[in-house]
């Protein structure tokens, strides 16, 4: 397996974790559907890398 996958996924899970950037702030509260959907595709992602 190429290293920089390895760096892209390691960015990917770094950047998909934190709190949101603008608490409290009508419009900008997080969107848990599309935040599920991305852990999804992070999760399924994984997977593969798993079988390289």
């Amino acid at each position: 397996m190429s290293p920089a996958v390895l760096d892209a996924v390691a960015l990917i899970i770094s950047g998909a974790e934190g709190p949101p950037p603008y608490p409290g702030i009508a419009g900008h509260e997080p969107d848990l559907s599309a935040t599920r959907q991305h852990r999804d595709a992070i999760e399924e992602a994984m997977n593969k890398c798993k079988s390289c």
